[in-house]
């Protein structure tokens, strides 16, 4: 009984992290839909370059968290995994 709560605990924090993931990468493309890659502006338009920066500096803030998520998830997945299959290997 003690190996199915650690595993229930387990799938919980994946479940959770992985959550908060997605939620990061649908957050990142919403801010990177009014990103663009080259500006073509005339005189009076320099409030566009502002915006664009602040764009940068958003999706700049939120690649840390999206890529250590990212490493937790998958490590936390491999974790649940190797502890199911030992589990069943202990069953046998």
């Amino acid at each position: 009984m003690k190996s199915s709560a650690l595993l229930i605990g387990v799938f919980s924090a994946w479940a959770g992290v992985t959550a908060f993931w997605i939620a990061l990468m649908i957050y990142r493309g919403v801010i990177g839909m009014r990103e663009e890659d080259q500006v073509f502006l005339h005189k009076g338009e320099e409030s566009l370059v502002r915006a664009q920066k602040e764009v940068a500096e958003k999706l700049k803030r939120v690649s840390p968290y999206l890529l250590w998520s990212g490493i937790l998830s998958a490590a936390l997945l491999i974790l649940f995994g190797v502890l199911w299959f030992y589990r069943g290997w202990n069953a046998m």
